[in-house]
C-alpha cells in the first residue's frame, strides 16, 4: 500500500477503533497495553529484532509499518517497552497537530526498520489484530498525528510515569562523544554500534566508579537497562557495578554482581558497608549474555529485577550511624581491582530512567 492510501485511511481506522474502544468496556486499552514494538538486536531470544547493517534498513523517506498482535505477540516481545509509553513519550516532546514518529518507540537512527515475529501458531485472526505504527516520512511528513493517538487510547496515556531520561546510543556513531553532562569517574568509555562499552573503573573499597549522569535532585526512581559482562578481571569482586542515588563525592548506593552473587553496598561520608554487613544479598551468576536490569528506587526501599524478575529488595535502616540516601544520579560501572590481572568490559544498552514520584 502507497503512502498516500496509507495516511487517508488512517484516521478511519483509528476512529474506528476508537468507537470499539468506548463500547467494548476498555478492551482495546487493555490490548494496547500489551502491544510493543520489538526493536531488540538478533542477538536477544524475544522473537524479533532490530540490525543497523540487515536488509531492513531503509531510506528515511520509506515508510515502515512495525505490527504487533495484541494477544498471542505478548509472550514475544518486550514486557517494560509498551506502546502507550512510546505514545505518551510522543505526545509530551510534539505539539497536538505534530506527527507521530517512530523515534520515542526506542530512538532508532535515522532510516533503520524493525519487524515483529509472530509465534508458529498464530491464527489469522490473531495477525489481523494489529496496530499500525509508522515512521514520518521526511518528503511530506505522512503520519499518525498525536490526537489521533488520543481519539484512540484516550485518558490511558496518563497512567506512566514522567521520563527523566532515555537513551539507547542508536544514533551515536562509534567514537563520537558521549551525551552532554555524562561525566567518566572512572576506567575507560566509547560508544561502538549503538551500545556504550566501558572499562577497567572502579575502586577497591565498595563505591563504584565508572560513568556518571542525572541530577542529584533526583528522588523516587526507576532505573532499567540491558547490559552484557563481556570480559572480567581477576579479583573475585570485578565485573558489573552500578551505583543508585550517588553523589560527586561517592555517597550512594552501589549494586555490586561479583562471583559470590549480588550485593546492595552503602557509602556515606567515605564510610562503607562490606561483603558482612550489605544491605542485601542474593545469589547470582549473570553469565555472559544479554541480560535485562531494573532498579526501583522508593523511600528507603531498593528494589532489583533481572530479566524481569525480583532478585533482592535493600531496605537502609540508616546504617553506619546516618540516615537512608534519598536522592543522586546514576553511576554504571566495569569494576576492576587495581592489582587484578585481565580486564574488565561490560556493554550497556537502552537506558532508561523513570520517576516514581506519587
Amino acid at each position: 500500500m502507497r503512502v498516500g492510501s496509507i495516511s487517508i485511511l488512517a484516521p478511519l481506522i483509528l476512529v474506528m477503533l476508537r468507537l470499539i474502544r468506548l463500547f467494548s468496556g476498555g478492551w482495546l486499552s487493555q490490548c494496547a497495553n500489551r502491544i510493543s514494538t520489538q526493536l531488540q538486536r538478533a542477538d536477544t531470544v524475544a522473537g524479533g529484532y532490530r540490525n543497523r547493517f540487515s536488509g531492513f534498513r531503509d531510506g528515511a523517506d520509506t515508510v515502515k509499518t512495525i505490527a504487533a498482535h495484541s494477544a498471542t505477540a505478548s509472550t514475544l516481545l518486550r514486557k517494560k517497552i509498551d506502546i502507550l509509553h512510546s505514545l505518551r513519550d510522543a505526545i509530551h516532546h510534539w505539539s497536538p497537530w505534530a506527527a507521530f514518529s517512530l523515534s520515542p518507540l526506542g530512538g532508532r537512527g535515522q532510516g533503520e526498520g524493525a519487524r515483529v515475529v509472530y509465534p508458529k501458531h498464530s491464527s489469522v485472526i490473531s495477525r489481523l489484530l494489529v496496530l499500525p505504527v509508522w515512521r514520518r516520512r521526511a518528503s511530506f511528513g505522512a503520519a499518525a498525528p498525536a490526537w489521533l493517538m488520543w481519539m484512540l487510547l484516550g485518558n490511558s496515556l496518563a497512567v506512566h510515569a514522567a521520563v527523566l531520561l532515555s537513551e539507547n546510543f542508536d544514533a551515536r556513531p562509534n567514537g563520537s562523544n558521549l551525551p552532554t553532562n555524562w561525566v567518566i569517574n572512572g576506567g575507560q568509555w566509547r560508544l561502538e554500534n549503538g551500545t556504550l562499552v566501558g572499562e577497567n573503573g572502579g575502586t577497591d573499597g565498595y563505591q563504584a566508579t565508572g560513568l556518571m549522569f542525572g541530577d542529584r535532585a533526583w528522588k523516587h526512581y526507576r532505573l532499567s537497562l540491558r547490559f552484557k559482562v563481556e570480559s572480567r578481571a581477576g579479583d573475585w569482586r570485578d565485573g558489573l557495578w552500578i551505583g543508585i542515588r550517588c553523589r560527586p563525592d561517592g555517597d550512594g548506593y552501589y549494586l555490586t554482581f561479583t562471583d559470590r552473587g549480588c550485593q546492595v553496598h552503602k557509602v556515606m561520608y567515605g564510610r562503607s558497608t562490606h561483603e558482612g554487613n550489605a544491605l542485601a544479598t542474593a545469589a547470582c551468576n549473570i553469565g555472559g549474555d544479554w541480560r535485562r536490569l531494573r532498579v526501583d528506587a522508593s523511600g528507603n526501599v531498593l528494589e532489583v529485577f533481572l530479566d524481569d524478575k525480583l532478585l533482592l529488595a535493600a531496605k537502609d535502616p540508616g546504617g553506619l550511624t546516618q540516615p537512608s540516601m534519598r536522592s543522586g544520579g546514576i553511576v554504571l560501572g566495569a569494576r576492576k581491582a587495581s592489582i587484578a590481572k585481565g580486564k574488565t568490559v561490560v556493554r550497556y544498552d537502552d537506558l532508561r530512567v523513570e520517576s516514581l514520584e506519587k
